[in-house]
């Protein structure tokens, strides 16, 4: 009995320590389980960090490539204001001007002309005056002083590529306000300047001579007066150098014998029937007579309904004084 007593504790004593060791076995494949499954979380972390890295690396360098692309396709320009030019160390002395007009912040003006340009010699003084009647400053550049690239990105900033000269261009901040293609004579670029924003609303054109603009009416008017008056007519747009040059002869001669002398623009009467009525006040030339064609300027003194004396073109200053004593205008 004491046997069986003996190994039934036996026994159940290994039973004890078969558990015991298969509780153990547990723990520890549980302790691998979580030590692998912890490696596993680490391992994954990492990865997951490397990732982001390179993720924000490449995305920040796309994003430079394509700031850079976006700025050398615009060539220099930022939405529709365009900056400095970013060759402009090697650029010259008038192109280097021109950038700093074109991109001041109130509105002004930029001429564009050519020394090789008639009108352009024509304009120029007239811009002049008003620059110093308005202490304007302003920007009259010379196409002639740029290389073939400079003027055709001129033409393309200022809007102006094919125009003729000379072309007045209002800028504002990188931006063109307003341009007019063409010769103005005074008081007609003193409203483009008003216009664009440079002068003042109540700005106009003081001329240096003593020339008083008229209308035809007027004209028509001194036609009639029974006191001998003296017209000039002219055309800047077609008369450019001669109609200038006549002027100042006539001027200084009104100036220097204090005598209105009047002044009728040819684009003034354009589409009245003056140059019909011509021939009816005494006017006459063999161009008038074959086709009523009219030269240029035309210097005329008129009294009781008649032109009693006419030249067309350039006369020297002797020749116009001798007929306006003839005609007892000046002493």
């Amino acid at each position: 009995m004491a046997n069986k007593k003996n190994d039934k504790k036996e026994v159940e004593e290994k039973e004890v320590s078969k558990k015991k060791n298969s509780s153990k076995k547990e723990e520890t494949k549980k302790e691998k389980q979580t030590t692998i499954v912890t490696k596993e979380e680490t391992t994954g972390i990492s990865e997951f960090a490397k990732g982001l890295i390179i993720g924000v690396v490449v995305t920040t360098f796309i994003a430079l490539i394509v700031i850079l692309l976006i700025l050398g396709t615009n060539d220099g320009k930022v939405g529709n204001k365009v900056t400095s030019n970013p060759s402009s160390e090697n650029a010259s002395e008038e192109m280097k001007k021109f950038y700093d007009y074109f991109e001041r912040k109130e509105p002004t003006l930029i001429v564009y002309a050519s020394s090789q340009c008639g009108f352009c010699a024509l304009q120029e003084p007239i811009v002049e005056r008003i620059g110093e009647l308005y202490d304007m400053d302003y920007f009259y550049m010379d196409l002639t002083k740029l290389s073939s690239d400079e003027v055709s990105k001129v033409g393309e900033l200022l809007e102006t590529s094919g125009s003729g000269t000379p072309t007045s261009v209002i800028v504002e901040n990188g931006k063109v306000v307003r341009q007019s293609e063409g010769m103005m004579e005074g008081k007609d670029y003193v409203k483009f300047l008003v216009a664009g924003g440079v002068l003042e609303k109540d700005s106009t054109y003081k001329d240096e001579d003593t020339l008083i603009d008229i209308t035809y009416d007027k004209f028509k008017e001194l036609l009639n007066d029974k006191t001998a008056s003296v017209v000039l007519m002219d055309q800047y747009t077609n008369c450019g150098e001669s109609c200038l040059e006549e002027r100042k002869i006539v001027n200084a001669i009104a100036k220097e014998n204090n005598i209105p002398v009047y002044y009728l623009s040819g684009n003034s009467v354009s589409s009245t029937d003056f140059i019909d009525k011509l021939g009816d006040w005494g006017y006459s030339t063999d161009a008038y007579k074959k086709d009523k064609s009219v030269s240029i300027p035309l210097l005329m003194i008129v009294r009781k309904g008649k032109i009693v004396w006419h030249q067309n073109g350039n006369m020297t200053e002797k020749d116009i004084r001798a007929e306006l004593k003839d005609n007892k205008v000046i002493k």
